[in-house]
């Protein structure tokens, strides 16, 4: 079972306690046997199916991780060979793996399905502390958490006021200088709306 280790972590904090958590990025990679088999059906205007990854933006790859290729995207495994060869000339484009589609529930999955989770989501990936940290020869990194059934902890990533503004104010076209203008308007608009 792939369980890859971590040498960034931070802490995260819910109604069920305090968490070990590393920052990833959602990638909904398109499933190509999904794809060649819509088309062979003659059904080219339905949506490929999409499995789901999380990678890391910021961790090193080391040799036996899995590593997403963003141009090709293609998932990897890294050798001594392509640590040593192509690890380098290709740092950007090479981002470690945190979870595989297996690693995710069925609770994910249907968030997926439901847009509440979407491709490019900054999300937190739960994680374990390394009990022999501080021990002589043993390694500094930590592991993603995988429960009994090996699925993945995901935790949303916060998001500050002023760029939920941002986002929220984008579809109208309105660049809101504050936190009460962007609430201003909307209240406006909700009473000309009859909302």
């Amino acid at each position: 079972m792939y369980q890859p280790k971590v040498s960034t972590t931070q802490k995260y904090s819910d109604s069920q306690g305090e968490h070990l958590v590393h920052k990833g990025k959602l990638v909904l990679l398109r499933d190509k046997e999904s794809e060649i088999e819509a088309n062979t059906l003659g059904q080219k205007s339905k949506t490929p199916k999409s499995k789901p990854i999380i990678i890391s933006e910021a961790e090193e790859i080391e040799i036996g991780d899995c590593y997403y290729d963003i141009s090709r995207r293609s998932i990897n495994k890294c050798t001594d060979r392509v640590k040593q060869s192509h690890y380098n000339a290709f740092r950007d484009r090479y981002k470690k793996v945190l979870a595989l589609p297996e690693h995710f529930s069925d609770k994910h999955l249907q968030a997926i399905v439901d847009g509440k989770m979407r491709d490019g989501d900054k999300v937190l990936v739960k994680c374990e502390f390394n009990r022999h940290k501080g021990m002589p020869n043993v390694e500094l990194l930590d592991d993603i958490h995988l429960n009994q059934q090996d699925h993945i902890t995901l935790f949303p990533v916060k998001q500050s006021l002023e760029k939920a503004v941002k986002i929220y104010s984008a579809p109208f076209n309105e660049d809101y200088q504050s936190i009460e203008d962007a609430f201003k308007a909307g209240a406006e608009w909700a009473k000309k709306n009859n909302y």
